[in-house]
């Protein structure tokens, strides 16, 4: 898994080298925060009711065609997915809670490489923009906090959609800044079997460079 996360890396920063000058209109890095859950569906019983865990988000990107309004952007996005139960503590006498809650959570880190369409509206100030695209996301780590069962049986990849809005703010200096959120949704499982499904979603809050 390693050697796929630096090959991804190899080829988006070899598209920068050869086509700076030509097809390249901008790059710099993003930080940033995200709200994570997932969504656990039983067949036979309710579903889990989760809640949202904050984690750090941060990576690289590259901007290419300097078209009007129209161009598209590779990323290379460290990121911490998961999702919170708050649960009742419990006793052998009081099976059903002694009254207080404790929130468990648990934690997957991905590596997600989105390739984004960008739509833009330029004034002299600054530019809103929309942005759209799939992404693949390649697990790096995870921990269970009390669903190891499941979520060291999650699948190694999970592919999904990004869709968000930012905006570029025109400095005096030479490096731009700009801001984003965006949601992100899975089209597949990254758990499933006939009892049980799990998928993620999350949504980012970014600032970043661009240079």
């Amino acid at each position: 898994m390693k050697a796929r996360c630096v090959l991804y890396l190899i080829v988006i920063l070899g598209v920068v080298s050869i086509t700076h000058g030509q097809l390249v209109r901008s790059y710099g890095i993003k930080l940033g925060a995200v709200s994570a859950s997932q969504t656990w569906h039983y067949t036979y019983t309710s579903d889990l009711t989760t809640g949202y865990r904050w984690g750090v988000t941060g990576g690289v990107y590259v901007e290419l065609l300097d078209i009007p309004l129209l161009s598209f952007i590779a990323e290379i996005q460290y990121t911490q997915k998961g999702m919170t139960v708050t649960v009742p503590v419990t006793t052998e006498s009081q099976p059903n809670g002694t009254g207080p809650f404790t929130t468990m959570s648990s934690r997957v880190d991905y590596l997600s490489v989105p390739l984004l369409a960008k739509l833009r509206l330029k004034s002299p100030l600054f530019t809103p923009y929309l942005i759209a695209g799939p992404r693949v996301d390649l697990l790096v780590s995870k921990r269970g906090d009390g669903f190891e069962a499941v979520v060291d049986k999650f699948e190694s990849t999970d592919f999904g959609g990004t869709v968000g809005l930012g905006v570029e703010l025109h400095t005096l200096f030479p490096v731009g800044l700009l801001a984003e959120f965006r949601y992100n949704s899975s089209f597949k499982d990254v758990f499933n079997n006939n009892l049980l499904t799990v998928r993620n979603h999350s949504f980012d809050f970014l600032l970043g460079m661009r240079l």
